[in-house]
């Protein structure tokens, strides 16, 4: 089934991207689009923490700099299992800002996979977007800053 539910899938599968976005898509079918972002995150924390995960909500992201750390204010709006970043969104379009901004946080932190979900979509799956930080392509070209150009070039709605 596309739909993948945490309560039903092997632990290293709960913990993958696909896993989160079948929670986000049988949250989204429940309660359809365009409600407070806030509402979606808390609903999508609450079923990936029922399903066995870590999820920490509105986490600071401190940068540091010569040995020197900061709290700027960056906040990601989840963090599943120390590894996974997610960005909720509700917007009726998809923005190139909004892929910048996860992969700036995925570089700030170190990790290396993040979720772009813009419940705004009336399709989800179509609002979604996987951002790998230091993806590289497999044709030997140039390494790419991030994964906008994979997400570009393969429309990512595959969920890994």
């Amino acid at each position: 089934s596309a739909l993948v539910t945490l309560s039903s899938t092997t632990t290293r599968s709960r913990t993958s991207a696909s896993g989160i976005i079948g929670e986000a898509i049988r949250i989204h079918r429940r309660l359809g689009t365009r409600i407070f972002e806030a509402a979606y995150e808390e609903f999508l924390a609450l079923a990936l923490t029922q399903a066995g995960l870590s999820v920490k909500r509105q986490w600071v992201l401190p940068v540091t700099f010569d040995g020197h750390t900061v709290p700027v204010g960056y906040r990601l709006d989840l963090l599943v299992n120390e590894r996974v970043v997610v960005e909720i969104k509700c917007s009726e379009r998809a923005h190139d800002a909004h892929a910048r901004q996860l992969l700036t946080y995925l570089r700030l932190g170190g990790y290396r996979t993040g979720l772009l979900i813009n419940f705004g979509f009336d399709r989800l799956i179509d609002g979604v977007q996987r951002i790998v930080n230091g993806y590289e392509p497999v044709d030997g070209r140039e390494r790419v800053a991030g994964s906008l150009e994979e997400t570009r070039r393969h429309g990512d709605r595959r969920a890994r």
